[in-house]
């Protein structure tokens, strides 16, 4: 037989955003703490319609990053790689042209690994991905970064 699909009503994607959402800053304060950027390193929420989720500014009050924060709910070992919207890769090579800013994706697997990718590289490759939770969604341009592309700070 095909594989299942999980249908979900408007309600179920607001309450998974809504989950996603409140585990944002807990991550981010993760990767802070394990990667211990500059002292007095910090991060602010970017806006709602930014390509990245927060700004870490150092101890003088910069920018030193751009952190987008990932939650997956199943183990590393069942993905494999690191999975971003392609718009965000862009972005990242807009960032470091004009600041040489890094643009970094974090995310945290069930399993409680901690992987770090840094989204100005080039992607290991690009797929359109249809998410198999919004039924009639179309399919998003999305960058993949492999195991030699991705750093991981936890296990």
């Amino acid at each position: 037989m095909g594989e299942r699909m999980t249908m979900t009503t408007p309600n179920d994607k607001k309450a998974e955003v809504a989950f996603g959402l409140s585990q944002e800053e807990r991550i981010a304060n993760r990767w802070l703490n394990t990667v211990q950027e500059p002292v007095g390193s910090s991060f602010i929420k970017a806006g709602e319609f930014a390509d990245f989720d927060f700004y870490v500014i150092n101890g003088a009050g910069l920018v030193h990053a751009y952190l987008e924060v990932k939650l997956r709910r199943k183990p590393l070992a069942s993905f494999g790689d690191v999975m971003v919207p392609l718009r965000k890769h862009k972005t990242a090579l807009v960032a470091r042209s004009l600041g040489n800013i890094p643009f970094l994706a974090v995310t945290e697997y069930a399993c409680g690994a901690l992987v770090e990718v840094d989204l100005s590289q080039e992607p290991s490759e690009t797929r359109d991905i249809r998410r198999r939770d919004r039924p009639g969604t179309p399919a998003v341009p999305h960058a993949l970064y492999k195991s030699d592309k991705m750093k991981v700070l936890a296990k």
